[in-house]
């Protein structure tokens, strides 16, 4: 019993950082120009980010 509420813990804590990273990713998003592309420097600080 006690090691499903640890694994539920962790599960939680899991998807809120998954969650995070998304806002964040889509916080940058929203700033860059509208006409403007994702660069390849963007792309690669965001894949580093996520992984």
């Amino acid at each position: 019993m006690e090691w499903v509420k640890i694994f539920e813990l962790i599960w939680v804590i899991c998807w809120l950082g998954a969650l995070v990273q998304v806002l964040r990713f889509s916080k940058e998003l929203r700033s860059i120009d509208k006409d403007q592309e994702l660069t390849d420097e963007w792309a690669k600080k965001w894949k580093r980010l996520l992984f």
